[in-house]
């Protein structure tokens, strides 16, 4: 397992670790190629707010990831975009026992007892001693230092209490468990797509979509996840997607060809009769 970090905009870096995509969850069983688990780091000043926090198996990746972008002795706060997901929040206690977590946005009011996932761990109620929890609702902002304000909001098309995020500062619309379809063919390929390397196609997409977490898509009433999806696209100004799993899609171009592939994916599959 390779782990990496990539500047994708000022003030916003990817912190990115390889995975097989074949038995990884979010992916069929068989899928070829490689997976990526994503954070995030946005920074402002000396202020960081840090997107999910992966798996305890990225623990030490993640911590050397973050002394080397998080400014030192800064401020940090952290966003599990699905608090009910082991990838969002196995390594907030690890990273606060590090860094020390200043404010935890969450889902829920009680964000801090769902955080221990080490030995030992099982009733306690100190894994964060002196962390502010601030609750996420549908939708509100969150500040990231003087004058940068990111947007947080539940989409339609999410599982569990799911929230995007969207960064004005650098166009970044932070998908979760969503647009997570492009997989990297070898360990050494990039952790992005561009324009002049996008291998997406149509039913690739779909078979994605439906052999994993969105497999009740198939014959559902996707009108509204549709609607939405252009109401997300018409009131944000978006230059990349970030995704929790799989690569970040880059530049205007490739943000426009997968919002148009996602919706003409759930059109189709609405379309769909669903069996009597």
């Amino acid at each position: 397992m390779s782990s990496a970090a990539v500047r994708l905009a000022p003030g916003l870096v990817g912190l990115h670790h390889d995975v097989p995509a074949d038995g990884f969850a979010p992916y069929p069983a068989g899928t070829p190629g490689r997976a990526s688990v994503n954070q995030y780091l946005l920074t402002e000043g000396r202020t960081s707010l840090l997107v999910d926090t992966g798996l305890s198996a990225h623990e030490d990746a993640l911590l050397a990831l973050l002394a080397e972008h998080h400014p030192a002795g800064g401020r940090l706060e952290v966003l599990p975009l699905r608090l009910g997901e082991f990838d969002s929040v196995c390594n907030v206690a690890p990273v606060h026992d590090r860094f020390g977590i200043a404010v935890l946005h969450a889902a829920q009011p009680d964000g801090a007892t769902w955080v221990g996932f080490r030995p030992g761990d099982a009733g306690r109620t100190d894994l964060l001693d002196g962390v502010r929890v601030t609750r996420v609702g549908a939708t509100g902002g969150i500040t990231i230092g003087p004058g940068r304000t990111v947007t947080a909001f539940r989409p339609l098309l999410r599982l569990l209490p799911t929230h995007w995020l969207h960064d004005g500062a650098t166009g970044t619309l932070f998908t979760s468990d969503a647009f997570t379809h492009v997989l990297r063919p070898r360990p050494d390929s990039p952790w992005t797509v561009t324009a002049d390397d996008d291998p997406t196609t149509p039913a690739g997409l779909r078979e994605l979509l439906l052999g994993g977490r969105f497999w009740w898509l198939d014959g559902a009433r996707t009108g509204e996840l549709v609607a939405d999806l252009d109401r997300i696209a018409a009131g944000y100004d978006i230059v990349r997607i970030a995704p929790a799993y799989g690569r970040v899609l880059e530049g205007r171009a490739v943000v426009r060809r997968h919002l148009g592939l996602v919706r003409d994916a759930l059109t189709e599959l609405g379309r769909v009769p669903v069996p009597r």
